[in-house]
This record gives structure tokens, C-alpha cells and sequence, in this order.
């Protein structure tokens, strides 16, 4: 983040386009699981967006994209870690099928 807000205007686009490679590499191998890790990776798109002087727009948008793909894999293995190992259980129904059948909370059968 305080590189990015040290960069200029008039620094020289190979620089700038390296600098670029560099923070999409660090921010698609980063862990947004880690509770430091993803604030400064927050706090670093905050200031990449804010500096339309020194980057350009596909540029930012491709260190946002980065991020944003680390992030969604982040959230994707996070579910898989806390045992939720059967996707399908989500969509199990609240209920058996002989509850429906019988008695519905006090209610006489039709």
C-alpha cells in the first residue's frame, strides 16, 4: 500500500507495468483467510483504485480481479475447511417425508 502511494505520475510505464505484475502475483497468492493478510490486501486495492495518475484502467482492473479471484477461493476453501465436505447438504429438505404425511403441528390430516 505505501509503495503504491509512493509511485508518481511521471514514473516510466515498464516500471509501473512490473510493479503491477508483482502485485498480482502477491495478491493471487495471499490468504484472505488471515485476518492481516486481507485488510492490507483491502487497504491496497483502496489505494490502486484511488491512484488513476499513476495506473492505468486495465491495470486496475487486473489487480482488483486478482484480488477479488483470491478472495472468492479463499471463501471456497474456508467451507471446505469447516467440514462442510457434502454440498448437497444444503439443500436437504427441513423435514422427513412421514412428518408431512402425518400430523402437522396439531393440524387434522385432510
Amino acid at each position: 500500500r505505501y509503495v503504491a502511494s509512493g509511485l508518481m505520475p511521471c514514473d516510466d510505464g515498464p516500471a509501473v507495468a512490473a510493479f503491477v505484475d508483482l502485485m498480482k502475483t502477491l495478491l493471487t497468492e495471499y490468504s484472505p483467510s488471515q485476518l492481516d493478510e486481507r485488510s492490507l490486501g483491502e487497504a491496497l486495492i483502496i489505494k490502486v483504485e484511488s491512484r488513476s495518475d499513476v495506473f492505468t484502467e486495465s491495470q486496475i482492473k487486473g489487480i482488483t480481479e486478482a484480488y477479488e479471484e483470491s478472495f472468492e477461493r479463499g471463501l471456497l476453501f474456508q467451507g471446505l475447511d469447516d467440514g462442510a465436505s457434502d454440498p448437497d447438504g444444503v439443500l436437504e429438505p427441513l423435514w422427513d417425508d412421514e412428518s408431512v404425511e402425518g400430523d402437522i403441528g396439531g393440524a387434522e390430516p385432510w
